[in-house]
């Protein structure tokens, strides 16, 4: 989908974070305009679309990513179990979504999940978000700043959008706002994207796509990112060193898709990478839970059977008392 015909299909309006009304989401109220000003509204889109541009890239060919990089069945009835668990008596859940994962706004959940979905990139909310109905809204701000009220939430949920924060100073900041959002006893449930203990060399990981040994492109994209972070999550790695290397090691698309028999739109996707300052960063299991801290309390960890699922583990964090 086109950066031009988005815009012109929503006209001015959807400019500015929208504001999505009491009576919409029955008591979950997002009070973004009266928070934060019209000018620092648009402020922020400005701003957005050019610290996020390859995210923007990522509207246009959503259809091309794949597992793990998006849920499947598998990642979603781990959501689904965990939430059956720990609200046994409950109905309906009021839920914040970190991001427009559709698989998460279109799933058939056990509970009534009233969803409030939080993403900065105006792109991804027109191009990925499926529509807005009576018990989904998505509305434009930042994670670190949540537009929503303290103790309005019963679960939040996020998939692999992680990597996109700087760590560890921006998990502790996300897990501020979460513990200010949920109400007591509230969940966080996340799939992570975490790099092993001991970091995989890219030679590895090379000597794994000669000998066929990786499913698909997203994998081999995921793998090579960690390698080339390494075992220090603080330094992570950078968008478009990730698109160099595979340029340079793996062959041109229509060569690498001949080798693997991979769809050569899904190599393609690789170029959103291209030119982009971004930087992803990896922790283990262990620093991300350590940097979540006081604030958020590690109840499970669950982990799928697919290809490299040991590192796509899903994690539900409860709200600690602490202030």
């Amino acid at each position: 989908m086109q950066r031009e015909r988005a815009a012109a299909r929503t006209g001015p309006d959807r400019e500015s974070p929208r504001n999505v009304s009491a009576s919409a989401l029955d008591g979950v109220v997002v009070p973004f305009a009266s928070t934060v000003p019209a000018t620092k509204r648009r402020a922020t889109m400005a701003e957005t679309t050019s610290s996020f541009s390859h995210w923007n890239k990522h509207a246009r060919q959503w259809q091309h990513v794949k597992a793990p990089l998006r849920p499947c069945a598998e990642d979603l009835a781990l959501i689904v179990e965990a939430l059956a668990r720990h609200f046994p008596d409950r109905a309906t859940l009021n839920g914040l979504l970190l991001g427009v994962t559709p698989e998460l706004a279109e799933n058939r959940w056990a509970h009534v999940l009233r969803l409030v979905a939080v993403d900065n990139t105006l792109a991804m909310i027109q191009g990925v978000w499926p529509k807005d109905d009576e018990h989904r809204h998505a509305i434009c701000g930042d994670w670190l700043q949540l537009p929503l009220n303290d103790a309005s939430m019963d679960v939040a949920l996020i998939d692999g959008g992680l990597p996109a924060m700087s760590f560890p100073d921006a998990y502790r900041q996300l897990a501020t706002q979460l513990h200010r959002v949920l109400k007591p006893g509230g969940l966080f449930v996340t799939r992570i994207f975490a790099r092993p203990e001991n970091a995989e060399t890219v030679g590895n990981v090379l000597a794994a796509l000669q000998s066929r040994q990786i499913g698909n492109f997203h994998i081999l994209k995921w793998r090579l990112a960690m390698a080339l972070q390494g075992d220090d999550a603080s330094t992570g790695v950078r968008l478009d060193d990730i698109w160099r290397y595979i340029d340079k090691h793996c062959g041109q698309h229509a060569g690498l898709a001949q080798m693997t028999g991979w769809p050569i739109e899904e190599i393609g996707t690789i170029d959103a990478y291209r030119g982009s300052s971004a930087i992803y960063q990896f922790p283990s299991v262990g620093e991300l839970v350590g940097a979540f801290g006081a604030k958020l309390d590690c109840v499970e960890e669950k982990r799928c059977t697919y290809e490299l699922a040991e590192r796509f583990p899903t994690l539900v964090f409860r709200k600690t008392a602490a202030p």
